[in-house]
């Protein structure tokens, strides 16, 4: 009878930390120009905050960053003579590590042509470096995407086949020398995927807790599914490959939408879209990175009427804290859905807009996570210019939280005036005030005061984070 109390006790515990835990959500940014061309926005976090990559046909590739105090004035990546492509659902992709910052990307038409990195180790300022990826001699490339391993350098994953669209393949090509040169490409499709990968869709690059993992989606006689190979060696090698979506789409025509996933641990998280069935929908799924082992695959948002689309589906998180954002139509009206959970698959939120204009001109969005916050970026097709909104979690600091996930702050006094008081946790390294629209007002080291004479009058949540990005303990405070 004692264990049964303390069973019902725990999961009273759990029960009321899920409940209050919640989002705030930022005002709606624009980022860009009006009236231009701003393109499959993609998205990372840097030293300095969220930075955002995207495409302005005919031959431009901007970049932006957020040190918090809004974006700044975009920032041509590629030098001159170099003309990125770029569409709405492919073109540039971005990593950062601190404060350098990888993108990569292509040109030539429908962007079959040289991949090219372009590197910045300021944050995003100046872009001095670009190297050369691909193709080798006698081939094509296209549809190149990147992520960084610390210690050693980004992984660049990207489509390779031979003239006239001929056996086309995903393969990686990694720098060891910090993103300075790229070594030789390295077969992830073959000898897996049956068939050829789908040559209009494209792949994405993941990288966490020592592995790689290169996501694509395959073409086997039409059979459009999703594959993954994994790495254990910095990308040197990928021995692991298989199908890691269950929802077998048969589709004669081109998809040109491709997966992305995140790493946990020894398994990775994953989204997708698929036709299979009731229309073009969304799906979630889990496998385990040793042997690309399939646990759960469901639909992102399940129970839709058929004609309603879903496409463009995103996943960013850490350990079991994840976001998931995608794209839907209904009847011609695009807005941008939100999902977001503390506990993994079993803790998903129920749908929220993200869009604050409703009027249908939201597409193809990206996310990215880091230190308790949630950062989404989306094409506004009404405009020619990107959105933006962060979304930061928030804790009651009244209710009780169970090891392993962020405890309460004892914050005080409340109303403060001048120096706030803390009680740090251990491991403790960073804080971060959000004012009430989920902005962050100060950033500073760990410490067991903090100055606020500057901040305006109001209420404010603090975040304290370790060194590898952890969230420890968060708290609200007056001023």
């Amino acid at each position: 009878m004692r264990s049964c109390l303390v069973t019902l006790f725990i999961s009273i515990l759990v029960l009321t930390q899920l409940q209050a835990q919640q989002i705030s959500w930022s005002e709606q940014q624009t980022i860009g120009v009006l009236d231009s061309q701003a393109l499959r926005p993609r998205m990372t976090i840097s030293a300095q905050g969220p930075v955002v990559v995207w495409g302005d046909p005919p031959s431009t590739l901007y970049v932006s960053t957020d040190p918090g105090t809004g974006f700044a004035a975009p920032v041509i990546v590629q030098p001159a003579g170099v003309q990125p492509w770029a569409t709405s659902w492919a073109g540039a992709d971005i990593a950062a590590h601190g404060d350098t910052l990888i993108v990569v990307y292509s040109t030539g038409a429908q962007g079959v042509g040289t991949l090219y990195a372009s590197r910045s180790t300021d944050g995003g300022e100046t872009w001095p470096d670009t190297a050369r990826i691909a193709p080798l001699p006698g081939l094509e490339a296209r549809f190149p995407t990147v992520a960084y391993i610390p210690g050693q350098g980004p992984v660049v994953q990207y489509m390779e086949f031979d003239p006239g669209w001929q056996l086309p393949r995903y393969v990686v090509s990694r720098s060891t020398d910090g993103g300075t040169t790229y070594g030789p490409p390295v077969q992830v499709s073959a000898p897996y995927a049956p068939g050829e990968v789908c040559d209009c869709c494209t792949g994405q690059a993941i990288t966490g807790d020592g592995a790689v993992v290169a996501l694509y989606r395959n073409n086997n006689n039409n059979l459009r599914t999703t594959w993954a190979a994994t790495s254990t060696d910095g990308g040197a090698t990928f021995p692991v490959g298989a199908e890691i979506d269950q929802t077998g789409w048969m589709f004669n025509s081109c998809a040109s939408s491709g997966p992305d996933g995140y790493i946990v641990g020894d398994s990775m998280r994953y989204v997708w879209m698929s036709g299979a069935t009731n229309g073009t929908k969304c799906y979630y799924g889990s496998a385990a990175l040793t042997d690309l082992n399939v646990g759960s695959n469901a639909p992102i948002h399940g129970g839709q009427v058929q004609n309603l689309t879903q496409n463009f589906p995103r996943i960013a998180g850490r350990g079991d804290t994840l976001g998931i954002v995608w794209e839907q139509n209904l009847q011609g009206n695009k807005e941008i859905l939100f999902r977001w959970s503390v506990n993994g698959w079993a803790g998903l939120s129920t749908p929220d807009t993200a869009n604050v204009i409703l009027t249908g001109a939201q597409s193809t969005p990206d996310i990215a996570f880091q230190n308790g916050t949630f950062h989404l970026v989306w094409e506004n097709l009404a405009t020619g210019q990107l959105s933006y909104r962060s979304a930061v979690i928030t804790t009651e600091t009244s209710v009780p939280v169970l090891t392993g996930e962020p405890g309460s702050l004892v914050l005080f006094p409340s109303p403060a005036t001048e120096v706030l008081h803390i009680s740090l946790p251990q491991k403790a390294a960073t804080l971060l005030v959000y004012d009430q629209l989920g902005k962050v007002v100060l950033r500073d080291k760990a410490s067991a005061t903090i100055r606020i004479e500057h901040l305006s009058k109001g209420r404010y949540s603090l975040q304290c984070f370790s060194n590898d990005g952890a969230l420890l303990g968060v708290g609200s405070f007056l001023r």
